[in-house]
């Protein structure tokens, strides 16, 4: 007999998502600098798992179950490897390239992955790699400070363990919410939203691809916005009174319309899900997507569909933490679920490198696996500007932006 947590809404979503044949990864890739100690850092890993229970996590589906259950292991020992590379700026990218396949394909069985890929005397990169039902984006970034911590004998600079929010704990307290007055609330506010027809939006030249053809690889393409640009976004924001990620949220929305003549777009927007602050320093998929609809009939400026939007995000923001996609186009009953948002929106945030006792975590590049947007606009801060879509630069300088 199987005894286990029954996932949260985050981990029912991902699941439907994923495919036997492929599991969703999340993973980290740092590079550290100074005394850095290969050992110290594997038993520091080994630490981490077990803080968290996240991280001792599989995935058990029982006879009879439509769904699994997450089951907590008392113990993990992370699958670890040390590397040693020299030469060329593009020998080292190609081993760690490979072993950051390698600790995906250990991650996609169950494990939590680690690899220390010494690239100089003072210089490594570290990639770490887990399921993505277990670890998001935050997560990741949390693991990252939580070794080097350990790692540096800052322990007390931990939140204790007794503190700690568990992730099977948080599911099992989401579900609790179903059936009181903030649930049915919830229910009221999303089955409001007709969004049936949302994972089978198609995105301005779109090719159908023949029968039998395998998904391509994903790509992402950074492009630096000029500062005369984002000084136009800023003062935007501030004439507007909008957040920076309403007015990119409505710049996307604005430019599929565009694109595609379509009245309506709902574009998923990534939150994190970490509305309490008892769950700043937990481990887990807090992360999820909300459905943002736009509606652009009678509609003529930009500062109309800014408006908008605004008004959308502040209608469902309440609400944001208790969102199923199953509530607006799937069975709860049964746990089917919807295809993926085909259009999607996250806002970055920047890291900022951190030091421990004489070792720095100077750059951090994570990819959390699952949602399976056919495109999406990320962008992030970074030293000399914004990171954006080219596209982004076409619909300011075409669109009026409010002064």
């Amino acid at each position: 007999m199987v005894e286990g947590y029954r996932l949260s809404f985050q981990q029912q979503h991902l699941w439907h998502l994923q495919t036997a044949a492929a599991p969703s990864v999340a993973s980290a890739v740092v590079d550290l600098q100074g005394a850095i100690q290969a050992e110290t850092l594997r038993r520091a890993l080994g630490v981490v798992i077990g803080r968290h229970e996240a991280l001792r996590t599989r995935v058990e589906q029982p006879a009879g179950l439509n769904l699994p259950l997450q089951v907590v292991e008392e113990t993990r020992e992370p699958r670890w490897c040390e590397m040693q590379v020299d030469g060329d700026a593009a020998a080292r990218a190609a081993v760690i390239a490979r072993a950051l396949d390698e600790a995906k394909q250990a991650a996609s069985a169950g494990t939590v992955a680690g690899s220390l890929i010494m690239t100089g005397p003072r210089a490594a990169t570290l990639v770490v790699a887990v399921m993505s039902l277990c670890a998001d984006d935050v997560s990741l970034r949390t693991l990252i400070d939580e070794i080097l911590f350990v790692s540096g004998n800052c322990g007390e600079r931990l939140t204790d363990v007794a503190a700690l929010t568990q992730y099977p704990s948080f599911s099992e307290w989401q579900h609790s919410l179903v059936d009181d007055e903030y649930g049915q609330g919830a229910r009221e506010v999303w089955s409001a939203r007709d969004l049936r027809e949302t994972p089978s939006q198609s995105l301005p030249l779109e090719m159908t691809a023949p029968a039998g053809h395998r998904d391509a690889a994903t790509a992402r393409v950074p492009v630096t916005l000029p500062t005369d640009i984002l000084e136009r976004i800023e003062l935007a924001c501030g004439a507007s009174g909008v957040s920076l990620e309403i007015f990119l949220l409505a710049t996307w929305h604005t430019l599929m319309h565009r694109l595609s003549g379509r009245r309506a777009w709902t574009v998923g927007v990534q939150v994190s899900g970490r509305s309490f602050q008892e769950l700043h320093g937990a481990i887990g998929p807090f992360a999820h997507v909300v459905p943002i609809a736009g509606d652009f009939e009678g509609r003529r400026s930009f500062a109309e569909v800014l408006r908008a939007i605004q008004d959308e995000w502040t209608r469902v923001e309440p609400w944001m933490d208790h969102f199923d996609w199953r509530q607006v186009t799937g069975d709860a009953a049964t746990g089917e679920a919807p295809g993926p948002c085909p259009l999607g929106f996250r806002l970055e945030d920047s890291w900022v490198a951190r030091s421990v006792n004489g070792l720095t975590a100077a750059a951090l590049t994570t990819e959390v696996q699952g949602e399976r947007h056919r495109l999406q606009l990320q962008p992030g801060a970074i030293v000399d500007g914004f990171r954006a879509d080219d596209l982004l630069d076409e619909v300011l300088s075409r669109t009026e932006v409010p002064r």
